[in-house]
């Protein structure tokens, strides 16, 4: 699996459970959905800026689109209404300002005086950059740095407040992996240091095919208001989302969606069991109102030029923050990530070639 399809779905791991109603998964509400066949399809049109020859990752909150690439500046800003770039900041190194490995995703919130702060995670501490400061001076102004209290890779942290943050810790070893011991994933809650924890997958299929490292992986991420919280599996037609606020979840699948097809997997050998793996989530990105879906679900990761197969006129289906499916439709092109800008109501691409790509979704969404 090369580093695109790692960095579109982050590399986040989740898994099963075992309950009366539902074997292997069990959230506060489950909303199954029969999506449509027939799809819209939407053209693009290429913005006239050059960011970098190895963007990857894409992210957008309110006018502004951020855009990560490996080589330095790591980070880059653009204002949405107008396309124009802002800010360019961020390289590897030891300094304050600098990073410890390449930042591949953001989220936003504002200090007491207004300004705007884009929140890097990294593995042992979330970076806060005051962009409106950084915007002004053009150049990078920390605002603070904030440890991590696990210090732990396996887990990741979002900061919301100084008395409030989110854990995700995924699938993997508890403890010492010699005893070779693997616990689901889970969602944990601090406010004031007291814990709300989620477990939708609090039970364990074993894979002696050695596929479940694989099977397990998902993506997680923050709502753009941080009211909410998404878990997005890879090789799983669903997704849940957790309220904050109210300690609830909700799971949305697809009705074609059978449980038992994990558990026929645990007999298979290794090559049997990756011919049957479907990647159902290649990518995604989240705006205040909606859920965007990059749904594939029709190439094993087994067949040749797979990872290119999955990248050709991606179908993007669309949720609100309850779960309630909105929309679907293709988007043409040859593309790696998306990102949803609800100001100009236009998906931003990287397009396979690197290049800068939108689609006006005037049309799908009003």
């Amino acid at each position: 699996m090369n580093n695109s399809l790692k960095i579109g779905v982050m590399v986040l791991l989740c898994c099963f459970v075992s309950c009366t109603q539902n074997r292997f998964y069990s959230p506060n509400k489950i909303t199954e959905v029969e999506f449509p066949e027939s799809f819209d399809s939407i053209s693009c049109d290429t913005i006239g800026i050059h960011l970098s020859d190895d963007l990857f990752s894409i992210r957008s909150y309110k006018d502004l689109i951020v855009f990560f690439s490996y080589s330095s500046p790591l980070v880059h800003v653009i204002n949405a209404k107008n396309d124009s770039l802002i800010s360019e900041f961020g390289k590897i190194g030891h300094s304050k300002v600098e990073f410890e490995t390449t930042p591949y995703m953001c989220y936003f919130r504002k200090n007491i005086n207004g300004d705007l702060i884009m929140c890097l995670p990294e593995f042992h501490s979330t970076k806060c950059i005051n962009l409106t400061s950084t915007i002004l001076h053009s150049k990078c102004i920390l605002e603070k740095n904030v440890k991590h209290i696990h210090n732990n890779a396996e887990i990741t942290t979002f900061w919301l407040s100084d008395n409030e943050r989110i854990e995700y810790k995924r699938y993997g070893f508890e403890g010492d992996a010699r005893d070779d011991i693997k616990t689901a994933s889970n969602v944990s809650i601090y406010k004031n240091d007291v814990r709300k924890s989620f477990s939708v997958y609090p039970s364990l299929l074993s894979f002696d095919n050695g596929i479940d490292e694989t099977l397990y992986m998902a993506a997680f991420d923050v709502s753009p208001n941080m009211a909410k919280c998404i878990e997005i599996p890879l090789f799983q037609d669903r997704f849940t989302i957790f309220d904050i606020k109210n300690g609830t979840s909700v799971g949305v699948k697809s009705k074609k969606e059978n449980d038992d097809n994990f558990e026929s997997l645990v007999s298979l050998n290794s090559e049997e069991a990756n011919q049957k793996l479907k990647v159902q989530t290649y990518n995604y990105c989240l705006s205040e109102p909606y859920i965007f879906i990059w749904h594939n679900g029709k190439t094993s990761l087994s067949e040749e030029n797979a990872e290119e197969k999955m990248q050709i006129n991606p179908e993007i289906r669309v949720f609100d923050w309850n779960g309630k499916f909105m929309a679907s439709f293709i988007l043409k092109g040859k593309l790696l990530c998306i990102a949803y800008n609800e100001v100009a109501n236009k998906i931003y691409a990287i397009d396979i070639n690197g290049n800068v790509v939108r689609y006006d979704l005037s049309k799908i969404l009003q």
